[in-house]
């Protein structure tokens, strides 16, 4: 019997029904009943697992004082209060620091964890300020490595009705001021010098009173700020006086009589200048 041609062959292929041999050309997609327009999918094991939570939105609030916690840290803001002025430490020593038009937010920043405060982002923010105000390192000689005393100084605006400390971490976190806090930014107080008086003599060695008066020609209670003592010393320490608005208060200080070249020179540094007062030997 011979072999059937090739043709032959062929020919019989195609008259073979392609029914049921689909699976020979690749994988089908199936339909079922919930995936019909107007049927409802059921979630299967992996989309539930790959479902992503939603992330909260909005800052976190806290009270001056309370902590806000993460799985590293502990960070708190404590001690609010509103200065004219502020002792920076910036460099060699302490100094106090003044900003034409602002006032400063003081804050104590507080962290328990592996982490210098100095490093967080830690900024401050009110209705009326357009970015950020610029920050200082306040001067604490006895506070601990974990506590960091910080300033802002924002703008004296009378416009201003709500402010806070802001801590830039995982999620924006916000320590309001208090309302007397914000009218104090609202306005700022304003001194003048009036009298500065020291002894005209004195002996090597023994305190001498220094006197000043102070008035406060503002709107609003607040603290003058200065340095004050010997001139012939390369840092003289701060003193500082609270002036209600509209008084006059005087202050005194002691300052060791200490003699170069046969003079004293005691020195008054503060925001308005310098004034200087002379000292002799007795």
């Amino acid at each position: 019997m011979s072999s059937p041609s090739r043709r032959a062959v062929l020919g019989a292929l195609a008259s073979v029904p392609v029914t049921g041999c689909l699976e020979m050309v690749g994988p089908t997609t199936q339909t079922t009943p919930t995936d019909r327009p107007g049927g409802t999918a059921t979630p299967t094991a992996d989309d539930e697992a790959t479902t992503a939570t939603p992330t909260p939105s909005g800052p976190v609030r806290r009270q001056p004082g309370d902590a806000y916690e993460t799985n590293e840290l502990s960070v708190t803001v404590s001690d609010l209060a509103v200065r004219h002025g502020m002792v920076t430490f910036e460099g060699v020593h302490p100094d106090p620091k003044w900003v034409e038009g602002a006032q400063f937010l003081l804050a104590t920043l507080g962290v328990d964890g592996e982490q210098d405060p100095a490093t967080l982002d830690v900024t401050a923010t009110a209705n009326t300020l357009d970015g950020r105000p610029d920050r200082y390192a306040g001067f604490a000689p006895d506070a601990p490595e974990s506590v960091q005393p910080l300033g802002f100084a924002l703008p004296t605006d009378a416009g201003i009705s709500e402010a806070a400390v802001v801590w830039n971490g995982p999620r924006e976190v916000r320590w309001p001021l208090p309302d007397d806090l914000v009218a104090k930014l609202a306005s700022a107080p304003e001194f003048s010098l009036d009298g500065f008086r020291v002894p005209e003599t004195a002996r090597e060695g023994v305190a001498i009173d220094v006197e000043l008066d102070v008035t406060n020609t503002g709107d609003r209670d607040g603290h003058f700020l200065a340095e004050l003592g010997n001139g012939a010393i390369s840092d003289q320490p701060e003193i500082e006086v609270a002036v209600p608005a509209g008084e006059t208060v005087t202050a005194s200080r002691p300052v060791e009589a200490r003699f170069f070249d046969g003079a004293m020179d005691v020195v008054c540094r503060w925001e308005a200048g310098v004034r200087h007062r002379p000292v002799e030997p007795a």
